[in-house]
């Protein structure tokens, strides 16, 4: 899957299942093992970082819209 893809949806995740908002980078920590590219043995604690990301394209990623987080445009 694409990183891209995997970082939206972590997004999504964020804001709708811990009620935080987080831009792409902070996204990356939780993106890692809900892909599976990282598989912790145990707990895991992720440090959410900045909230670097322009409303609007927040709104449209926790929305459902297809677009890629890092350029702010739509994919597909």
């Amino acid at each position: 899957m694409d990183q891209a893809v995997e970082i939206a949806q972590a997004i999504r995740h964020t804001c709708w299942e811990e009620r935080q908002i987080v831009g792409g980078s902070g996204a990356v920590g939780i993106a890692a093992p809900m892909s599976g590219r990282v598989r912790p043995e145990g707990s895991v604690a992720v440090l959410l970082t900045g909230c670097n990301l322009d409303m609007r394209l927040h709104h449209r990623i926790v929305s459902g819209e297809d677009v890629d987080a890092a350029a702010g445009k739509e994919t597909g």
